[in-house]
């Protein structure tokens, strides 16, 4: 977060502490919707079959067809990764 708020500044944004709140709030959102959502990427149906009713983190199966296997239970992925390099760009 430092680095986000230094580099609007180096800039010469000048931005409000609720805007920099609002901007880490939406990333903790991202990368918490990456984590839970990791296992349900196929369809509903599949998700179902293969996981039952998923109530926290669950590790992606073994034969992830998105890549993902492998990962840890909450581990983010690289689209997290991806939106937090646009950030610091």
């Amino acid at each position: 977060m430092r680095f986000l708020v230094h580099s609007f500044c180096a800039a010469g944004y000048l931005l409000m502490p609720h805007f920099l709140l609002r901007i880490a709030g939406c990333l903790a959102g991202l990368a918490l919707g990456d984590a839970l959502g990791t296992p349900t990427q196929p369809t509903p149906e599949a998700t179902r079959a293969r996981y039952g009713i998923i109530c926290g983190f669950v590790a992606p199966h073994a034969d992830d067809p998105f890549g993902h296997a492998g990962l840890r239970a909450g581990q983010i992925t690289d689209d997290t990764q991806a939106a937090l390099a646009l950030v610091h760009a």
